[in-house]
């Protein structure tokens, strides 16, 4: 196996045996070729002269004209060389070195991990196989994160006087009547968090019948308007909910910020997890941690329905997200780093399904459970079978050869091979653009050049801007009027058409611009709900529909746009640093939401704003369609991101004649794409 300065391995044997194995022609990337060739630094590869080059075929220049048809050369076994016209010898010394022919000679077996994925499959049944256990995981995560709705729901309540709940032939009606204040603002059209400070000990049938017969007019009215608070705790509606931890723990009123709180744990843990999951995630690989972490969250889970106290339950959720963040971004990671230049971006949104799919599901489940003990353990139990798939699923080749550990990348490689029945050339060098730095690169390098310090800082915001308007507008759906299995289950059902609009955008239009559109088509919408009259509800619940489509497909494509941005040695960490950022939104959503005591759409309204000014922000990162992810971390002075090269450019059909690359091959998917990509940072 060849040394290169480029981290590289060598793959030997077929995939298949019995099967004729098939040369795979390496790319040459115009870094290494100038290197090599001595190309001056500040011209680019393919500004090369080739009309002079091909002019020096006459004068006995180093390169002959790539455009003659006979391409046979006849050795001597000396230095000798026949001439293709008249059939002359001259001796190779007389002649000087050519740069083009040194340069493919030295990369003659280098192949770049993206050309062996367009060889082998840039999805095939491997990928698939691989992507469907991934989007699993993320099922189950959903759950987990989003059951706060139904566990920690606060049903309708008011003051508990257990007088005049002992009198089983008082109506419900009648026990408000002479307990509690009018409030119009409530369910019951009673306060819930008031009751009149009156002694009802000693009170009889005959007692509340000559009250009642006495209050003339509005309820209390034969009263002083003196109260007080609920003196022996709360009765509640158990026509929706029969148990959640605010029945439990009477987490209402004075302590109805806890019930928010608890979901806030659980954001915090993703918060802490976002701060080292990415750099162990890119020191241990993607596998192990996410397996780990996914362990961690389902075990987690379960604890969590036995928790004894409120304190308890906040601990164990604030463990379950800790863990939540590396299951999904290095699901994601994995995912996107098995595929190839083409489907990236298809599979980066696709993935998305699956957490509508559990979504919807977990609507499904907590129609059928309505104790929340019972609905938390249904949920993460069962979970524990995913962690089957972990014997299937490998480690990323693509961090692997960033690691230098070539033979493990190169199993799976065979692997892939197997799978997806095709086959290799036996003796090719794998390798990815990562240097000796970059394999011991650390979080500071998301800001080591100006235009990773650039795309840090906003990918940082876009996915705030992300997470707290996705995450604020799924916990107040619900608590917009009717049905809230069913609120909750059309807010999932939602998602689809948003994700499939992500998909076809990032298809056909790139990252920039839709980004752009659907972050701004969310805020405006949600705005405007401030403004709608109070008696056009089904207006507001439209225009809030359309906010979360909107958002939805946003933070797909944020998810495609951030791991295409980041070089692979410092993907992983790219990720955990945006899904920090988006857990801060994330953690803030319900406390924003605290606001709707003012007005339910105040809430809506700021999560507007914060949506529009994402949107313009978003135009700032480089288009990342149709490119090369980069390996390596770009030095200081490259410009950046990627340019494609039309493949039917003069220069560049010039350029792979000459170093044996004709057009058919090409064509016939050798680089598996139809042009040369050159990356700039």
């Amino acid at each position: 196996m060849s040394s290169s300065s480029s981290t590289k391995g060598g793959l030997t044997g077929s995939a298949e045996r019995g099967r004729t194995t098939e040369a795979v022609l390496p790319v040459l990337d115009a870094a290494s070729f100038a290197a090599d060739s001595e190309v001056p630094p500040d011209r680019n590869l393919f500004e090369l002269d080739f009309l002079d080059l091909e002019s020096s075929a006459d004068g006995g220049g180093g390169i002959e004209n790539p455009d003659f048809e006979d391409d046979d050369v006849e050795s001597t076994g000396s230095s000798e060389r026949t001439d293709r016209h008249d059939g002359s010898k001259s001796r190779s010394e007389d002649l000087p070195p050519s740069p083009v022919t040194a340069a493919a000679a030295a990369a003659a077996n280098k192949v770049d991990f993206d050309d062996v994925l367009a060889t082998v499959g840039e999805f095939g049944r491997f990928q698939g196989f691989v992507f469907t256990a991934l989007s699993l995981g993320i099922l189950i995560e959903v759950m987990l994160v989003l059951d706060y709705v139904f566990v920690a729901a606060t049903p309708a309540h008011w003051c508990y006087v257990p007088e005049l709940a002992a009198m089983m032939n008082l109506s419900a009606d009648d026990r408000f009547r002479i307990s509690l204040p009018v409030d119009n603002a409530t369910e019951t059209g009673y306060s819930r968090c008031e009751m009149y400070a009156r002694n009802y000990t000693g009170w009889t049938g005959d007692d509340v019948i000559r009250w009642l017969n006495a209050s003339s007019s509005a309820p209390g009215a034969n009263d002083s308007s003196a109260t007080t608070t609920c003196q022996s705790g709360w009765s509640y509606d158990t026509s929706v909910y029969s148990s959640t931890i605010v029945t439990e723990w009477d987490l209402v009123c004075g302590d109805s910020w806890m019930a928010s709180f608890a979901y806030t744990a659980l954001a915090l843990g993703q918060l802490l997890g976002a701060t080292f999951w990415g750099a162990v995630s890119d020191r241990f690989g993607r596998r192990r941690p996410y397996y780990l972490a996914m362990f961690l969250m389902i075990g987690f889970g379960v604890l969590v329905s036995v928790s004894p106290n409120f304190v308890v339950f906040c601990l164990f959720q604030a463990v379950v997200g800790v863990n939540t963040v590396a299951c999904f971004a290095s699901g994601v990671t994995i995912a996107v780093e098995l595929s190839g230049v083409t489907w990236r971006g298809h599979l980066a949104t696709a993935i998305n399904y699956f957490w509508t799919f559990g979504y919807m599901l977990l609507a499904v489940i907590a129609y059928g459970i309505r104790d929340w003990r019972r609905l938390q353990l249904v949920i993460a139990a069962p979970s524990f079978l995913f962690l089957l798939t972990a014997i299937f699923v490998p480690e990323s080749p693509r961090w692997l050869y960033s690691r230098r550990r070539t033979e493990e990348a190169d199993g799976i490689v065979r692997r892939i091979v197997l799978f997806n029945h095709q086959t290799l050339k036996d003796d090719i060098d794998i390798y990815v653009g990562a240097s000796e730095e970059d394999v011991h690169s650390s979080c500071g390098d998301l800001c080591q050049t100006n235009r990773m310090r650039i795309n840090t800082l906003l990918l940082g915001f876009i996915w705030f801007a992300n997470a707290l308007v996705y995450y604020g507008v799924s916990l107040f759906m619900p608590t917009m009027g009717g049905n809230v299995y069913l609120n909750f289950f059309l807010s999932g059902v939602v998602e689809l058409p948003g994700y499939a609009i992500a998909q076809l955008s990032i298809t056909y239009l790139g990252r920039r611009w839709p980004l752009c559109v659907t972050l701004t088509v969310a805020g405006v919408a949600l705005v405007c709900t401030m403004v709608v009259p109070s008696d056009l509800g089904w207006l507001s619940i439209t225009l809030t529909m359309l906010g979360k489509l909107c958002v939805t497909a946003s933070w797909a494509i944020a998810i495609c746009f951030t791991a295409e941005l980041y070089p692979t040695v410092v993907r992983a960490k790219g990720m955990f640093a945006s899904t920090l950022c988006g857990n801060v939104g994330n953690s803030l959503a319900p406390m924003v939401g605290l606001l709707s005591v003012y007005s339910p759409y105040i809430p809506l309204g700021a999560f507007g704003v914060v949506a529009v000014v994402a949107g313009f922000a978003s135009l700032i990162p480089p288009e990342t369609k149709g490119t090369h992810l980069l390996d390596k971390i770009p030095t200081a002075n490259s410009s950046s991101y990627i340019s494609v090269i039309p493949e039917d450019s003069l220069t560049v059909k010039k350029f792979q004649k000459t170093i044996g690359l004709d057009r058919d091959e090409t064509e016939s998917g050798v680089y598996g794409r139809g042009d040369i990509s050159v990356s700039r940072l």
